[in-house]
């Protein structure tokens, strides 16, 4: 009896600490989320359903590549694991609260860390760092500019400001228009959309986002002008449950040891830093 309530009192005590029991082999236990991970064999990546080349898509054969992609695989090498992508969330808070749910161990979809997200989940640091930006109506920034300066004016902003529904950019704008109706739609082309029929005033995303768009449609420059706010930056990171400490910090390690330096330039000539192999 006194070596079972030994074992007990054991288990316990590494339950309470986050690891495993100690083994039978005598090697050192493994923290309690990465043994779940590594038991099961797989790492659970929850991402936003949509295409977003250059950071993740999907080709017609089924596989995902992009950068998002290829930091989560180089990850899941160093683990021993296998990826496995799961694409149902419908928009990125979705994405985000899989993890929370328990439902998936990490979120990747060139996410935004925001204040309400972390009260549901930890972040691991930046892995990239881009300024936030607008597609403005050039018909209607000229009659609410009324003659004054056109920036000015867009600070601002009483006008309706379109976001991507269940996007950070939704808090963001808030944040940034108070002033503003801030209005919400399902994709990005149907926003672009909008701003350009004159449905709002604005459209509000990161700038990677406005200037694919203006590279892949040079011609919308003549409905549209594009500003990029310089006082205010969008954090990218990876969403995990905030009970998954190792894990966190396991990601954090892999994100220092890539060392990932990343401009708005290299995303739109698709010069993205090679990771495969290189653990």
């Amino acid at each position: 009896m006194g070596i079972a309530l030994l074992f007990v009192q054991m288990f316990l005590a590494a339950a309470l600490l986050g690891v495993s029991p100690v083994r039978a082999d005598g090697e050192m236990p493994l923290a309690l989320d990465i043994q779940r991970v590594k038991e099961r064999g797989t790492l659970l990546v929850s991402m936003y359903q949509r295409d977003n080349p250059p950071f993740y898509s999907m080709d017609a054969r089924g596989q995902m590549s992009g950068f998002d992609v290829e930091i989560v695989r180089s990850f899941a090498r160093r683990l021993g694991v296998r990826p496995v992508f799961i694409r149902t969330g419908a928009t990125f808070d979705a994405v985000v609260d899989m993890v929370a749910r328990g439902e998936a161990d990490i979120a990747i979809s060139k996410i935004s860390r925001t204040f309400p997200r972390a009260m549901r989940v930890a972040y691991t640091k930046p892995y990239l760092k881009l300024r936030q930006a607008l597609l403005v109506n050039r018909l209607q920034l000229a009659q609410i500019s009324n003659g004054g300066e056109p920036e000015q004016a867009i600070r601002s902003l009483n006008g309706r400001v379109g976001v991507l529904a269940g996007s950070s950019y939704e808090q963001f704008a808030h944040q940034k228009f108070p002033h503003a109706e801030i209005v919400g739609y399902p994709d990005w082309p149907s926003l672009v959309q909008a701003v350009t029929k004159g449905d709002v005033t604005a459209a509000f995303r990161d700038e990677v986002e406005i200037k694919k768009i203006i590279k892949a449609q040079p011609e919308i420059l003549f409905m549209l002008r594009t500003v990029v706010l310089t006082d205010t930056v969008d954090p990218i990171a990876i969403a995990v449950n905030p009970d998954d400490t190792t894990l966190l910090t396991l990601l954090n390690l892999h994100l220092d040891d890539l060392a990932i330096t990343l401009s708005v330039d290299q995303i739109l000539d698709g010069r993205l830093p090679l990771m495969d192999g290189a653990f």
